[in-house]
């Protein structure tokens, strides 16, 4: 009998302090704690990244990265999602339309990195304003012959990579 008074003393001061918000260490080393500089030499300086969107129900996101002729980020730049027409005729083809107002779009960040969310699904070309003139470019397939389209769905998010256009870092 005394043996289970024993088990359930030790059950019940268990209890209580784990329900202190404190807790209890019994001989534990203590280190004392990192300096700045040697966190800063452990941990290596992370390489720009963005967080990838969430889509809503009922609509897509896409995500990307906008970089010049040379391979540098682009910030500032404004990125639009166009829709895309059918032409009629013998020719046929497909012609983007953009609004700056009202077209899906965004601003590329310090790293040339963008978000564009709450897109209705559709197929889009893409757009980016050319801040030294007021034609846009129209991003392409690599041939550079044919008009580089992206299909949005809803609830889901779109990855695109890197888009480059052919500029140097704008002022």
């Amino acid at each position: 009998m005394n043996f289970y008074r024993l088990m359930f003393c030790i059950l019940m001061l268990l209890a209580i302090t784990s329900c202190n918000s404190t807790p209890v260490v019994i001989n534990s080393p203590v280190s004392p704690p990192a300096t700045p500089t040697t966190l800063a030499t452990q941990i290596p300086t992370p390489t720009p990244t963005m967080t990838a969107p969430q889509a809503k129900i009922g609509f897509g996101a896409v995500y990307g990265q906008i970089i010049g002729k040379k391979n540098q980020p682009l910030k500032d730049m404004r990125v639009r999602l166009g829709e895309i027409l059918k032409l009629t005729g013998p020719e046929g083809g497909e012609l983007v339309t953009s609004d700056r107002y009202r077209s899906p779009q965004a601003i590329t960040n310090e790293n040339g990195y963008f978000i564009i969310e709450n897109i209705s699904p559709n197929k889009y070309g893409i757009v980016v304003d050319n801040p030294d003139e007021d034609a846009p470019f129209f991003i392409s397939e690599l041939s550079g012959k044919k008009l580089k389209v992206v299909e949005i769905k809803a609830e889901s998010v779109l990855r695109i990579g890197q888009l480059q256009i052919p500029i140097d870092n704008p002022q």
